[in-house]
């Protein structure tokens, strides 16, 4: 028996989802601009501000190339704009690659650039595009980096989506749990266990109140067949969140797995409120019998007969009280078994040895010439007498 539990449903989805940042069209200034410059970007500032996109963009190629200056940022800026509303993405990309070529350390033209690559489908551009205006703008905004994690998963390069979430990991002071999540879940996707392990640990010994990274962890130690470990964290998990019932009689199997029936049972009976179905009476009735805790074993199976007493049922107390060495209360659990179903025949059988035990060598003779009547029990049955009369002879020899 192998137990699993599925880690799909914590497989990572990093979010490539442009937080509030907007596109730069660039303001005109006209004492910073050089002279043939400054007629044509008023001019399409003007048809900018009147929506008029084409007339901007005319205005503003026809300056571009011709220009015999260094062309103004604020060009670039209005031109990709006008593009960008003139639903051509591709040039605007083009426009604004040629402004941060112009302009490597403006933060608004590269994240108009790094915007229109994710926007035209160039992901792995885009995410190292975030990665150097994350760089450009001093680490300030840590959105940004994340950005760059998303869309490298985004482009299937896993090797980058994990490099920038460690570093993103590694910032210290307060980080979004949503970091490791996804972390762990591009390690969970490569099989790499030990270093999901790795995260996962990490931010519990952080923030250990969270358990539904209990679980994740729980999870991970579970696909490595660490069963155990597995059923530890989820004790802690359970712990600090109501668990299902469900997911209650999951840990019971699992610690049936681990030869620990006392906490299997201590799982059933939480799942159940301490009042388990009559399929479960029983189940959970072997499970103490399996433990010689024989009190707690009859006391489930006297719960099972009081619903539904029958001939098997009586047989099982009468097999437990024998087991506990209790032969006189296991003869009236069986003569209530055979009274049920004459042709029970393992009861006399049974019936025979627990008279044996009280050395009751007539009764016990008598329930084993019974049994023999039965084809099932004859041999076994009749095996028996011929020890008990040995046994008897011997004793008489005394």
């Amino acid at each position: 028996m192998l137990f699993k539990m599925s880690v799909a449903k914590a497989m990572m989805c990093i979010a490539v989802v442009l937080f509030p940042l907007t596109l730069h069209a660039g303001t005109v200034d006209i004492t910073n601009l050089p002279k043939e410059a400054i007629k044509p970007l008023y001019q399409a500032q003007q048809a900018l501000k009147e929506k008029n996109y084409p007339e901007t963009i005319r205005v503003l190629t026809e300056y571009m190339g011709g220009a015999k200056e260094t062309i103004p940022l604020p060009a670039f800026q209005m031109l990709g704009h006008a593009y960008y509303q003139n639903n051509d993405k591709n040039n605007a990309q083009k426009t604004y690659a040629k402004g941060h070529k112009a302009f490597p350390q403006n933060p608004e033209i590269l994240q108009n650039y790094a915007i229109l690559a994710y926007e035209t489908g160039e992901y792995q551009n885009a995410g190292r595009l975030f990665e150097t205006l994350y760089k450009l703008k001093g680490k300030a905004d840590s959105k940004i980096l994340y950005q760059a994690a998303g869309l490298y998963f985004q482009a299937e390069d896993m090797t980058n989506a994990k490099r920038v979430l460690g570093t993103l990991l590694s910032l210290g002071g307060k980080l979004d749990p949503k970091w490791y999540e996804d972390m762990i879940a591009l390690c969970v996707g490569q099989k790499s266990w030990k270093e999901a392990e790795k995260w996962a640990t990490q931010f519990l010994s952080r923030e250990p109140e969270h358990p539904e990274y209990w679980r994740l962890l729980a999870q991970i130690r579970l696909d490595r067949e660490e069963y155990g470990q597995g059923a530890a964290a989820l004790e802690i998990a359970y712990r600090l969140e109501k668990p299902k019932a469900s997911e209650l009689l999951e840990l019971s199997q699992l610690y049936l797995y681990l030869n620990a029936p006392l906490m299997a049972v201590r799982c059933m009976n939480q799942a159940y409120n301490a009042n388990p179905p009559d399929e479960e009476i029983i189940k959970i009735s072997e499970i103490y019998a399996k433990t010689l805790r024989f009190t707690d074993a009859l006391k489930y199976l006297d719960q099972a007969i009081e619903k539904h007493p029958s001939a098997s049922l009586y047989y099982e107390k009468g097999e437990l009280l024998y087991n506990a060495l209790k032969y006189r209360q296991a003869i009236t659990a069986l003569n209530t078994c055979t009274k049920l179903d004459p042709g029970f025949s393992r009861a006399y059988i049974l019936k025979g040895f627990s008279a044996w035990n009280l050395k009751q060598w007539d009764a016990s003779r008598s329930f084993f010439a019974k049994a023999s009547t039965f084809p099932a029990c004859s041999a076994q049955a009749n095996e028996a007498v011929l020890v008990l009369d040995d046994l008897i002879a011997a004793l008489e020899e005394k």
